[in-house]
């Protein structure tokens, strides 16, 4: 196989903070010489690290939590704990429920994203304060759909705030696994999700100058892939079933290499 890859030396985000940078440079050093492992976490408890732990006498450099309800508190202490007292890396990936349901799943909601995103000016949007974005619904500027996600970003913001004031990088996670069309955010076409995709990206980094976030891409798909320039690594879902032999998974590598032209 065709091994040739262009990494990016610097990320999407011109304006990334320095301890982010850090961590990116870090992860780049680690290309073709080590595999740095993660655990996904349920709860702020840490049961799967404490099992490893347990069973290994050693951590994994990543703890991978989400986040996206009212209860994110316990789990963002435990992140910030995670990376302050053990030296680890901090993975979040948003569990965003449907706005106005607590479901992620397109089959448990009636809300049209393509509606919602119906000849939107990204940028624009982007940019607007959220006191302007009700006035443009009150207008009719804007569909109270499109207000809703707004609302979501923001909320989202305030919670990737705590990480950013304590200068904690985020690989960070959303809109994942798009193109399977069993969640809301991939269940409406590629051209909706890039739309949200882009939306979520320049309200982040732009409006709430969210400058601590290494941004993930996971469509799973290449109709699905979004500008090179609003992301700054790709990764590809892998599901084995336990009866299935556990190696190496270089198929869907190279398909994901494939899909990217060997880049990010």
């Amino acid at each position: 196989y065709d091994n040739t890859f262009r990494i990016s030396p610097s990320l999407s985000n011109a304006g990334a903070s320095e301890e982010t940078k850090a961590l990116y440079q870090f992860l780049c050093d680690q290309w073709g010489s080590q595999i740095l492992t993660g655990q996904y976490v349920s709860d702020a408890s840490n049961k799967e690290l404490n099992l490893i732990y347990s069973m290994t006498g050693q951590l994994p450099a990543i703890r991978f939590s989400a986040v996206g309800t009212e209860d994110d508190l316990p789990q963002i202490e435990a992140a910030i704990d995670w990376h302050l007292y053990q030296g680890g890396i901090v993975g979040l990936m948003w569990q965003w429920n449907a706005p106005g349901t607590d479901s992620v799943y397109a089959e448990d909601t009636d809300f049209v994203l393509s509606h919602a995103l119906r000849n939107v000016d990204v940028k624009q949007l982007s940019q607007v304060t959220y006191e302007e974005a009700e006035r443009a619904a009150e207008s009719g500027s804007i569909m109270p759909d499109t207000l809703q996600l707004l609302y979501d970003i923001d909320e989202i913001a305030a919670k990737l705030t705590y990480f950013k004031n304590m200068n904690i990088p985020v690989l960070w996670r959303p809109l994942y696994e798009a193109s399977g069309g069993w969640y809301w955010w991939g269940a409406f076409g590629e051209e909706a999700y890039s739309v949200l995709w882009e939306l979520v990206y320049y309200r982040l980094t732009d409006c709430h100058a969210l400058d601590n976030l290494i941004w993930i891409w996971n469509g799973q798909s290449e109709t699905y892939l979004v500008p090179s320039d609003t992301y700054d690594i790709a990764s590809v879902d892998v599901y084995l079933q336990p009866e299935m032999e556990y190696g190496s998974r270089y198929e869907q590598y190279q398909s994901l290499a494939r899909i990217t032209n060997g880049e990010n």
